[in-house]
């Protein structure tokens, strides 16, 4: 099945799989909390160890577009 995010790849795109997002092969994951601070992380192990978020719940926000307690995360490179 390969990656939880891949799906078709097009010409060195890649579509996050069942939507008609886009991503690049390097994304990085953007995590806003309500008071504005923004964190980059470069992997989704990374954000939920920094972050102390469970790497299922990072992965469900991240498709679902959800925002998790105070925290809203999303890719940052999603065209």
């Amino acid at each position: 099945m390969g990656f939880w995010w891949r799906g078709l790849k097009k010409e060195g795109i890649i579509f996050l799989r069942g939507t008609d997002k886009l991503v690049s092969k390097f994304f990085k994951i953007k995590v806003e909390d309500t008071n504005g601070k923004v964190q980059y992380f470069t992997s989704i192990s990374d954000c939920s160890l920094n972050l102390n978020i469970p790497s299922k719940t990072i992965k469900i926000c991240l498709m679902s577009g959800i925002p998790y307690k105070i925290y809203t995360i999303k890719f940052d490179t999603v065209i």
